[in-house]
């Protein structure tokens, strides 16, 4: 099992993937990417994602 940190309020979107990356992984028949790592940086939450499709990769740029 993999652990990491992060504050309450960005829990649910780490554990939780966003209905979009759900919904565009099913379309292209991949599955739904791993998150590796997340972080607050300049205000905004960036994702480190494993094995993520290139239409999902753009989404999350």
């Amino acid at each position: 099992m993999r652990h990491f940190e992060c504050s309450a309020g960005r829990f649910a979107l780490v554990r939780n993937p966003p209905t979009a990356i759900e919904q565009t992984s099913d379309d292209a028949g991949t599955p739904v990417p791993e998150v590796m790592q997340a972080k607050e940086k300049f205000g905004r939450l960036n994702f480190y994602l494993l094995s993520a499709c290139e239409r999902v990769s753009t989404l999350i740029d």
